[in-house]
């Protein structure tokens, strides 16, 4: 997590905002695999970072599968707080989909602000009565914590990650080498 938040908060320029979603899809890929919740699903794979939801038709940043209809579906929101339009908005996203959950998880702290958090709350019930996916809304840094103590093996996420930077073609050069040299400190020191 030390790496992650460093990653995150030190990195700069076009692709941050990916960083955290790499971070979880690389989660995600061993949840999939090893969680019951998971038995006979599929991860799907990252559409492109510039690829709205609409277009590609899919529910969200990242998305599970089971038979062939979204069962899970991850939103996240990188330096912004959580509103009750985002909520609400999954209304459309969902409309006749079979989705069970779907996280909206942000990188700001406080993910909600207060002034706010009545409004949420309240967008929150009536998008779970009227599409029946439950929807949870969280800080970003304290699921990706949550996740990798389910894991057997947390370590493994990491090599995860550092593939996907290699291979997410909206990852710049510069977030590569500022990944680099954060594990070279962290692991030689």
């Amino acid at each position: 997590m030390n790496i992650f938040t460093k990653h995150f908060s030190k990195s700069s320029g076009q692709g941050k905002s990916r960083l955290p979603v790499l971070a979880l899809y690389a989660i995600y890929q061993e949840l999939v695999g090893q969680l019951s919740r998971y038995d006979g699903t599929e991860l799907l794979p990252l559409e492109r970072h510039t690829t709205a939801d609409l277009r590609s038709g899919s529910i969200g940043d990242i998305q599970v599968n089971k038979q062939n209809e979204p069962f899970e579906g991850v939103e996240v929101k990188s330096e912004k707080t959580i509103t009750a339009a985002m909520v609400n908005e999954l209304k459309r996203k969902l409309s006749g989909k079979p989705a069970s959950r779907y996280y909206i998880l942000s990188t700001h702290s406080p993910q909600v602000l207060d002034e706010d958090l009545e409004s949420v709350e309240e967008a929150v019930g009536s998008t779970e009565a009227e599409t029946g996916c439950q929807v949870i809304v969280n800080g970003l840094i304290k699921t990706l914590w949550y996740y990798l103590r389910l894991l057997e093996d947390p370590s493994v996420v990491l090599t995860h990650y550092q593939e996907l930077l290699e291979t997410d073609s909206d990852m710049q050069q510069g977030l590569r080498e500022s990944w680099n040299k954060i594990v070279s400190e962290e692991y030689n020191d």
